[in-house]
C-alpha cells in the first residue's frame, strides 16, 4: 500500500490538502458447509481526497471541508448460497462524496460543533451473487450523516477540573442490502442525543461518564425482512 499527500499553506492559517491512498481488507475462510466457498478473497480500495483547512474569526472558528472518492475493487459482501450464506466478493463500487465540520470556540473552555456529510456509494458492475446491478447504492450506507455537539471544560479548583459535553448525531436512510435484491428492505433515518462528563484531579487521575442515546429513541441500525436490530441502548 501507499499514501501520497501533499499540502500548500495559503498562509499561517489556511492550508490545501491533496491524498491518494490504497488500502485493503484481507480475505479468509467462511464457514464450512456444504455449497458454501471455503474462502473468499482480499478486496482493495483507492482514495483520493482534496481538502481545506482553516481558521478564521480571530482563529475561534475552525473550518474543514474535504472532496473524497474511493474506487473499490473486488468488494467483500455478504452473499447468498445454496447452503446458506457467507462472505463473498462483488466486482467493483465508488463511494463519493463531501464532508464538512465546523467547530466554534466563542468563549474560553466552550467549544460548539457541527459536521455532516453526503455519500453517493454504488456498485460500478453488476454482483450476481447479491442480486446486484450497476448503479445499486450500497447496503446501510446513508446518504447523508451529521451531528451537533457542545462541550465545556471550567475548573472546580486550582488542581481539579470538569468538563461536560453533549452530541445530538444524525443517520439518514438506508437500503438493507442493494436495490435490485427483492428481499431488501428500508431501514429508516434515526436521531440520538449523547451527553458526557469527566472530572480531572491534577495530572493523574480522570474519572468519565457517557451517555448514548438519552432518551431511547430506538433508531434501526440494521433491518432483515422478518426482524430488525436497534441502537436502543443507554
Amino acid at each position: 500500500t501507499f499514501s501520497i499527500s501533499p499540502q500548500f499553506h495559503i498562509n499561517r492559517g489556511a492550508m490545501i490538502y491533496g491524498r491518494v491512498a490504497t488500502g485493503y481488507r484481507p480475505g479468509g475462510p467462511n464457514v464450512v458447509a456444504a455449497g458454501i466457498p471455503p474462502t473468499f478473497d482480499p478486496d482493495t480500495v483507492t482514495n483520493y481526497e482534496l481538502g481545506l483547512k482553516t481558521r478564521l474569526a480571530n482563529r475561534t472558528v475552525s473550518l474543514d471541508l474535504a472532496l473524497f472518492r474511493v474506487d473499490w475493487d473486488d468488494i467483500q459482501v455478504t452473499q447468498a448460497f445454496p447452503g446458506g450464506s457467507a462472505l463473498g466478493n462483488g466486482e467493483t463500487a465508488r463511494s463519493q462524496g463531501f464532508e464538512a465540520a465546523v467547530l466554534w470556540q466563542p468563549l474560553p473552555g466552550l467549544s460548539l460543533g457541527a459536521n455532516g456529510a453526503y455519500t453517493d456509494a454504488e456498485l460500478t458492475a453488476d454482483a450476481p451473487g447479491i442480486d446486484g446491478q450497476d448503479g445499486d447504492r450500497l447496503p446501510l450506507v446513508p446518504k447523508f450523516s451529521g451531528a451537533l455537539t457542545a462541550d465545556y471544560e471550567f475548573p472546580i479548583s486550582s488542581s481539579v477540573e470538569a468538563a461536560l459535553g453533549a452530541g445530538l448525531r444524525h443517520t439518514g436512510s438506508r437500503r438493507s442490502t442493494v436495490e435490485s435484491d427483492p428481499t431488501a428492505v428500508h431501514v429508516g433515518a434515526y436521531t440520538a442525543i449523547d451527553l458526557n462528563g469527566s472530572v480531572t484531579f491534577g495530572d493523574r487521575y480522570t474519572v468519565r461518564a457517557y451517555v448514548r442515546n438519552l432518551t431511547g429513541s430506538g433508531g434501526p441500525i440494521s433491518r432483515r425482512r422478518n426482524w430488525i436490530w436497534r441502537s436502543c441502548s443507554r
